[in-house]
């Protein structure tokens, strides 16, 4: 008789590392850090991200922090990355109406 290993139903996943994985995922994808991202959605913006994405971006953010993920990680990767992008190309470059300038979000 075969026997069933838990493995066969279950993926065994280290934290917070995973879930930093699915964040620097997601901010790579989406050129925002992941604390712009948290400030713009609780701010109410539309943003250009799918629904999916952002649902997934909430529950990895809960499950890294709820880890003890450490912030500082997301953003030292997120500024290695966009030190190589140019900002114009950025899409979450938002109109300051009052005097025409752009600013970062």
């Amino acid at each position: 008789m075969n026997r069933i290993s838990e493995d066969q139903f279950f993926m065994k996943l280290e934290e917070p590392d995973y879930s930093k994985s699915v964040l620097l995922d997601l901010q790579d994808r989406y050129q925002i850090s992941t604390i712009d991202f948290l400030f713009l959605f609780k701010q109410g913006f539309a943003l250009p991200i799918l629904e999916k994405d952002i649902e997934e971006w909430l529950f990895e953010y809960d499950v890294f922090r709820a880890a003890d993920g450490e912030l500082n990680e997301l953003l030292k990767n997120f500024r290695k990355m966009s030190e190589t992008t140019d900002d114009c190309d950025d899409p979450f470059v938002l109109q300051d109406t009052l005097n025409g300038q752009s600013i970062a979000a």
